[in-house]
């Protein structure tokens, strides 16, 4: 087996680093703390960013 690709996980973290421009630009508060919708959407963001 080779090594993961450390893609998706890389796109994950920059689209959190980022997720107060994302909700910014939706012009949305960010949540304080992590729900299921900011998961979701972080997911999804990552499937693009990458």
């Amino acid at each position: 087996m080779g090594e993961p690709d450390p893609g998706p996980l890389e796109a994950l973290g920059a689209w959190i680093a980022d997720a107060q421009g994302s909700y910014a630009y939706l012009k949305q508060d960010l949540p304080p703390e992590c729900d299921w919708t900011f998961l979701a959407r972080a997911l999804s963001a990552a499937r693009i960013y990458e």
